[in-house]
This record gives C-alpha cells, structure tokens and sequence, in this order.
C-alpha cells in the first residue's frame, strides 16, 4: 500500500462542555460541538468581535464548498488564539485538533515541527472537508454489523493509515449492496488527527 502524503493544514475548535457534546463522550475525531460561538454571543462579545470572528470563519470554512484543495480548518494560529480567548469570556470548555489532509490548502501559518512536542497523535478519521465535519468514522462502525470486527483505540479513531483504508475499502463495498440511504453519501477526506496543548496558544 502507498503511503498517503498529507498536508499540515489547521486547526479545528471543539466545545466540550455543551449538551451536544456529550453525544461524542468516547469519540473526539471531526465531529462535534465545533466553533461553538452563534449569533446568541454577540451580546456578550460586542458586535464587533462577534462578526469578525463570524465572518473569518466563514470566509475560510466556505472555501472548502468550492475549492476540492481545500479543508475546513483554519491555519492562522493568531486567529485561533483569538476564537479561543472568546470562548473563555463565553465560559467554554474547549479543546483543539491539529488536522492534516490530502488536501493541499489551507497551509499552517506556523512551523509545526517546533511545537511537535505539544501535540498528541490521536488517530484517523474519515469525513466531510468542513462545515458540519460528518464523520463516517463515528457514524459507521458501531452501527454497521459488517464493520463489527474493525478496532477503535479509545479516542474512537483508528490508529493507522492501514486501518482507515481497510474502512473506507469495507465501506464501499457494502454501500454497493446495501439499501439506498444507509450511508451518508458525498466526497469524504481522512484527517490525521492531534489533540494540542492549549500551550500552544498563549499570548
């Protein structure tokens, strides 16, 4: 098998602490609570931290709609710095994933390698590129008894470029044979996945 080459492309933030998080207690790949803050903070974060935090964000998760060498995620750490200092005034729990991809953009603003040491490998996913982050990892294999033999290390991810092929290869073979809609269908991407010490970010 070939080695993926993947590409260091951003960040992802994660609420933890919000009721529908608790939905992804034993998984913590894409999916989730992610970037929390809506239009219900704004009076508290003032109008005009909201809608620059609203708009760069959406700006660059778009991208991904209409450009296939894009990822949702976002690469500018000053950026995520600021998202998660309001997240903190807002009084969430947060947590960080450093995503690499296929996807050549968006490109990591800062040199990953020097902060290695703060980023803990938690595994490989399989979704969408951005926006709702639908993870056909979380959402297939405990449900499908076809894929009951596959191995989920404890952040519900695989381990290995080896085991997420042997997924996505399993998973097409079934969406063959089973009944329309029993998969969600679209262009999905694997991620390779970091949890970050919030160190990271600090001013």
């Amino acid at each position: 098998m070939e080695k993926i080459i993947f590409h260091q492309n951003g960040f992802i933030i994660k609420n933890t602490n919000s009721d529908y998080s608790l939905h992804f207690k034993n998984y913590n790949g894409i999916e989730g609570d992610n970037w929390p803050i809506c239009s219900y903070d704004k009076d508290i974060l003032g109008s005009e931290k909201f809608n620059y935090l609203y708009g760069y964000l959406d700006n660059q998760l778009m991208r991904s709609n209409f450009d296939s060498q894009y990822v949702g995620v976002i690469s500018d750490i000053n950026f995520i710095r600021e998202y998660l200092e309001s997240c903190k005034v807002l009084g969430f729990d947060t947590e960080v994933l450093f995503c690499e991809t296929e996807r050549i953009l968006p490109k990591i603003s800062i040199n990953i390698d020097k902060i290695r040491n703060k980023l803990k490998f938690i595994g490989y996913d399989y979704g969408y590129p951005g926006e709702d982050y639908y993870s056909c990892v979380y959402n297939d294999v405990s449900r499908i008894v076809e894929m009951s033999h596959l191995q989920l290390n404890k952040y519900g991810l695989f381990d290995t470029e080896e085991e997420i092929i042997e997924f996505i290869s399993l998973r097409n073979e079934l969406e063959k044979i089973y009944p329309k809609y029993a998969f969600e269908l679209g262009e999905f991407i694997i991620y390779k996945l970091w949890k970050c010490n919030i160190e990271i970010f600090s001013s």
